[in-house]
């Protein structure tokens, strides 16, 4: 039905005028649009975490954690400790395999966190998401985050020279450069939060 035949019918409705209901007519269909409109955007947001959400928070603290243990053990381990062997498998190799596997998780929470871009606009498309994290923090996520360590002693052990061993470990140092990421990641949260 066309614009004029819903006149003609709409002159009997109660009273109202015709102009009345074209207009309740036109916010009824930019009221289903927005309905639409926010169903697409909430299956685009569908497992996205918000920069400024308190789980994405929690999960900086732990971050911060793993990485304060890293800070730690890194010069105590390579310092330290004196192996008789070159790739021991004790407890402190076990814990920094595990920490570098979570670490590799935070790249997988980071490709799926959404962003503030320089003018404030939160950034919620997957693609941006990830393109931006690619140009940005990847690198030194993935370079931090690999257990080289932990790798080259399951590949081959006698390779392995206490000297190479300890520059690994030394290596390894570039964890710091993380804080940074997350230091960021918590500002967002408690400006967002309390409205700095």
């Amino acid at each position: 039905m066309g614009r004029k035949e819903h006149r003609a019918e709409d002159e009997h409705v109660d009273g109202l005028s015709s102009d009345i209901i074209l207009k309740l007519r036109d916010w009824a269909d930019r009221a289903k649009r927005t309905v639409a409109n926010k169903k697409y955007t909430h299956n685009k947001r569908l497992h996205l975490l918000m920069p400024d959400s308190t789980n994405r928070a929690i999960w900086d603290m732990i971050n911060m954690t793993l990485m304060t243990w890293t800070i730690f053990e890194i010069p105590f381990s390579t310092l330290f400790t004196i192996q008789e062997k070159e790739c021991p498998w004790d407890v402190l190799m076990i814990i920094n395999i595990f920490v570098d596997l979570l670490f590799l998780i935070d790249i997988v929470v980071s490709m799926n966190t959404a962003y503030y871009d320089r003018e404030g606009i939160l950034i919620e498309d997957r693609q941006q998401i990830i393109r931006h994290y690619l140009s940005g923090w990847f690198f030194v996520d993935i370079t931090t985050s690999l257990p080289i360590d932990g790798l080259m002693c399951l590949i081959d052990p006698n390779a392995v020279s206490g000297q190479l061993f300890r520059i690994i470990k030394i290596v390894r140092f570039l964890k710091m450069a993380r804080m940074l990421k997350v230091q960021i990641s918590l500002n967002v949260f408690v400006l967002q939060t309390f409205d700095f």
